[in-house]
């Protein structure tokens, strides 16, 4: 007799496109912010690199563009470029204790610093004083921070001392200036010399990326000094050199 029981029709295993994953509302939200905030990390870093990025060191024709700026009260300017070999070397000085000579070399005596490659310089002639502005230019930042070092060495050493420039002459006196904020530079310090006569020189260094000024003041008059114009000058000077890196 037949069985009457079915035969069990074979498994068939069908192919075909996997089903779309659907993204949940909250789950496309989280996406969303995450781009977001990533997107605004780039772009923060973006911005960090280029202000903290220092700015170009100064080439000579730069430098001659900044001193191109500082002209006197009557809109004229004597500006002049300095090298090696350019600067008449005066006879050799004494300064005594000669620990105190880097204070002295750039100004009273006109000495190019033997490890500066170039410079530009000019001055204004007036009333109460008489002022000349030098910028020394020199390979880089690092070099430029050790001619700044040896000044503020010899300053920290010899203010408020007895110090003679050459032997036939009186002796006088250092003394370290009020410090006033010139904005934008890397360091700054001040300081006068004075005999027993009316005269003072004032002098004002400032080092900025690659370059040390020097401000030489002479004042004739009796009264205290005030380091307020030199700080002036040193602050138009800033914002001329920022103005030129702006377009390197």
């Amino acid at each position: 007799m037949a069985s009457t029981d079915a035969v069990a029709e074979p498994e068939v295993l069908s192919l075909g496109p996997a089903p779309r994953r659907r993204w949940s509302r909250r789950g496309l939200v989280a996406v969303i912010a995450v781009s977001v905030v990533l997107a605004v990390l780039a772009l923060l870093g973006a911005s960090w690199w280029f202000w903290l990025k220092p700015a170009p060191d100064f080439t000579l024709v730069a430098l001659q563009d900044v001193y191109s700026g500082m002209v006197r009260h009557d809109g004229t300017n004597d500006l002049y470029t300095i090298q090696p070999g350019s600067v008449p070397q005066s006879a050799p000085v004494t300064v005594t204790p000669e620990k105190c000579a880097p204070l002295f070399d750039t100004t009273f005596y006109n000495r190019f610093p033997s490890d500066a490659l170039d410079g530009v310089s000019t001055y204004w002639l007036g009333e109460p004083a008489t002022v000349s502005l030098l910028t020394v230019r020199y390979l880089d930042r690092s070099a430029a921070r050790r001619a700044y070092a040896s000044v503020e060495s010899a300053l920290a050493t010899c203010s408020d001392s007895s110090i003679k420039l050459r032997s036939d002459r009186s002796a006088g006196r250092i003394v370290t200036t009020e410090a006033i904020t010139v904005p934008g530079a890397d360091r700054q310090l001040g300081y006068t010399y004075s005999t027993q006569s009316r005269s003072r020189f004032a002098i004002h260094v400032m080092q900025y990326a690659n370059t040390i000024t020097w401000q030489y003041r002479y004042e004739s008059a009796a009264r205290s000094y005030s380091p307020v114009a030199a700080a002036q000058v040193m602050t138009s000077l800033v914002l001329q050199m920022r103005a030129i890196q702006d377009e390197l």
